[in-house]
C-alpha cells in the first residue's frame, strides 16, 4: 500500500493506492495532494492580514473558514454559538444551516480572542451578544436566541456574570 497525504491546517486528506499501482490513480493522488498544498500560502496570507489588523487595534468582523471547495466567510455576529464535536466544531448560525469546521473548539476560541465570545463549558463557546436568558437553577444554563439551552460550568459562572453585568 502507498499513500500520499497533506495536512495544511485543513481536514487531513489522503489517497490510498494499492499495489499494483495504477498510473492514472497515482496521477490523481499527486494532483490532489498538490492542490491541497496550494491552500497553505492562502491561509498564511489570511493569518498575516488578521495579525496586521489586530496590531492596529482592529478586530475582524468576518473569518474565513476552509471547506472542501475553498473558503466560507462567516460574519462573527451571525454565529450564535460553537459546539465541540471531537476534532471538529459546529457553528450554529442565524438563519442558516449549521456549518462544520475542521478545527477544535480550542482553535476556534483562539481565533475569536478579543471578541464577544466566551467559553462557558468544555463543549460550548457562545456569542455573548446572542444570549437571550441566563437561568440560575438546575446548575445554571443559557438560553440562546435560537432557544437552545447551553449549560454553564461552575467555574465560568463568575466570568459570565462579570461580562453580562449580573449582580
Amino acid at each position: 500500500m502507498f499513500w500520499i497525504g497533506t495536512d495544511a491546517g485543513l481536514c487531513r486528506s489522503m489517497a490510498y493506492l494499492l499495489k499494483p499501482v495504477d498510473p492514472g490513480e497515482l496521477k490523481k493522488a499527486v494532483y490532489k495532494a498538490s492542490e491541497k498544498s496550494k491552500i497553505l500560502p492562502q491561509q498564511l496570507e489570511h493569518i498575516s492580514e488578521l495579525l496586521h489588523e489586530s496590531e492596529k487595534g482592529h478586530h475582524p468582523t468576518r473569518i474565513a473558514f476552509p471547506h472542501a471547495k475553498g473558503y466560507r466567510f462567516i460574519t462573527l455576529a451571525d454565529i450564535i454559538y460553537c459546539e465541540s464535536e471531537s476534532n471538529y466544531t459546529i457553528l450554529h448560525l442565524i438563519g442558516e444551516p449549521k456549518f462544520t469546521v475542521c478545527k477544535t473548539l480550542g482553535e476556534i476560541e483562539d481565533l475569536l480572542t478579543h471578541t464577544h465570545f466566551l467559553r462557558i463549558h468544555r463543549s460550548y463557546l457562545v456569542n455573548t451578544e446572542r444570549i437571550k436568558e441566563f437561568i440560575k437553577s438546575d446548575g445554571g444554563y443559557l438560553i440562546m436566541e435560537n432557544k437552545f439551552e447551553i449549560p454553564v460550568s461552575r467555574n465560568k459562572r463568575e466570568e459570565l456574570g462579570e461580562i453580562l453585568k449580573i449582580k
